[in-house]
């Protein structure tokens, strides 16, 4: 809760405040100093009470450069509508070398030498037992290639062809 509210608070008020307060909440509408005719953001049926009874909580209050109420928007209501300006900085976080010179030193062509090793297609029945086949050979296949870190990548590089070429 801020320094800056408008009226007094009846039950409802105050439940929201301890709701704020207990979720660790800030009310953004009452961080800021405004003038009385730009707080309200209710007006009654008999046309001259006004209360600030619409809110914007937060618990990040930190990003938030201003909380108002928008006078001139004309809706069949009797509310008016609260904004708040927020300031998001981005973090731009460093860009990760990946080394690329594992997958230049990859013979391809042993890698699928290696694979045709394993596979023996007469001793499959179904189609299941055909895939486990096959996934467990590419793993075995880039295991021997390539040490355990790259087999990630030896994974994802043509596993689509092989099981073309194998089915």
């Amino acid at each position: 809760m801020g320094n800056y509210g408008y009226g007094k608070r009846n039950k409802r008020g105050e439940r929201f405040v301890q709701f704020c307060l207990q979720n660790n909440l800030k009310i953004a509408n009452t961080l800021f100093r405004k003038p009385r005719k730009l707080r309200w953001t209710w007006l009654s049926p008999d046309g001259y009470t006004r209360n600030e009874i619409d809110f914007i909580a937060t618990n990040k209050p930190n990003i938030i450069e201003n909380c108002s109420v928008i006078n001139s928007v004309h809706h069949p209501s009797d509310h008016r509508m609260v904004r708040i300006t927020i300031n998001i900085e981005r973090r731009y976080l460093p860009r990760k070398n990946f080394s690329t010179t594992a997958r230049k030193q990859i013979d391809y062509e042993i890698y699928t030498a290696e694979i045709n090793k394993f596979i023996e297609p007469d001793t499959i029945t179904s189609v299941q037992n055909y895939y486990d086949i096959i996934e467990k050979t590419i793993l075995q296949s880039a295991e021997r290639l390539v040490r355990s870190a790259l087999c990630k990548i030896v994974f994802s590089i043509n596993f689509d062809q092989v099981c073309t070429i194998k089915l």
